[in-house]
């Protein structure tokens, strides 16, 4: 019955673009997007002390639903609501954008331009968890903020600059005195998207715990991507320094400094594809490690996606080493 529910909306979306009408000498045009997903998981942890524990679930369906009204091909709207995103939090994105001459402008509740992990589509991930980096490339966790991007897009090369509130995704109220800065730069030395290498920074001082008493932060980032029909390698290096506070003098009192990479590859065998993704981050000079394989399924031209991933982690700051197995059904329309 879920099987059958989830390719009826998803079949509901049968075109990209569901109207268009013509408005004296331009166009408007309203299109659709929509993904849905369910999952289940089985993890077992070891703990220093040869303890062993076991957790299972199973997650209700989420999805997200995107519509696009595009009037002539400078001005457009987007609305987007997950309902859970790939972390299991809801999110929206609801701004106003104005393209033109490779330059395209965005103002309102968006997506930061913080690389390949955090910016790719859900129904084009290749992996079922995301990465151990993704929850910080902010302070505030993944990164949807309100603000403006002006994007320059080109043949050889991609550059982005935004300036956002910095308070975080679904937060229409501004505490913060200051605003923070993304930037992305990225090249196709080929012209094209198969080969893409660059990096972005994510960088502002917040005053959340007071006025004249900010705490600086700053992202640094690497990325790089060579994607082919039939397989993929990509990689991202990632650091970070939050400080964690300043006292009545406005000494700070400390910092929360982390490193993180991640190394992945996927292979497209007929209707199935194998990946593979290995990952280690530093917080504090403690690490976790973990090691994903898994395996992903295509069927109705790459809209129904079964998604089965292990992972095998080892924490050092709890001392536990863990075995998690997931198991995802995907469908799409995009």
């Amino acid at each position: 019955m879920l099987l059958m529910l989830v390719l009826l909306a998803t079949s509901t979306f049968a075109q990209k673009t569901i109207f268009s009408q013509a408005v004296g000498n331009d166009t408007l045009k309203i299109k659709a997007d929509m993904c849905l997903w369910t999952r289940g998981w089985w993890q077992t942890t070891t703990d220093s002390l040869n303890k062993r524990t076991t957790d299972n679930t199973f997650g209700r369906a989420y999805g997200f639903v995107g519509v696009t009204a595009q009037f002539s091909k400078y001005g457009y709207l987007r609305y987007y609501y997950d309902q859970g995103e790939i972390s299991g939090k809801p999110a929206y994105d609801l701004y106003a954008g104005l393209t033109c001459c490779n330059l395209d402008f965005r103002f309102g509740q968006l997506k930061l331009p913080a690389g390949y992990d955090v910016i790719t589509a859900p129904w084009r991930v290749d992996f079922i968890d995301n990465t151990l980096q993704s929850q910080n490339r902010t302070p505030t966790g993944l990164t949807r903020d309100i603000g403006a991007l002006l994007t320059y897009n080109h043949k050889y090369f991609q550059t982005v600059l935004g300036l956002v509130n910095g308070n975080g995704r679904n937060m229409t109220k501004d505490n913060n005195q200051y605003k923070d800065v993304a930037f992305r730069l990225v090249a196709s030395p080929l012209g094209n998207q198969n080969l893409v290498v660059g990096g972005n920074l994510y960088w502002g001082s917040d005053t959340f715990t007071g006025q004249d008493h900010s705490r600086p932060f700053k992202r640094l980032a690497g990325e790089l991507l060579w994607t082919q029909p039939k397989y993929f390698v990509r990689g991202e290096f990632l650091t970070g320094q939050d400080s964690t506070g300043k006292d009545s003098t406005g000494a700070a009192t400390g910092n929360r400094e982390f490193m993180a990479f991640y190394a992945a590859a996927g292979l497209r065998v007929g209707a199935i594809q194998p990946v593979l993704r290995y990952e280690r981050f530093t917080l504090n000079d403690k690490l976790t490690s973990n090691l994903t394989f898994g395996v992903n399924y295509f069927l109705f031209h790459d809209m129904f996606k079964p998604m089965l991933d292990v992972s095998l982690i080892r924490d050092e700051a709890r001392k536990t080493n863990s075995t998690k197995v997931m198991l995802q059904i995907q469908a799409a329309f995009w």
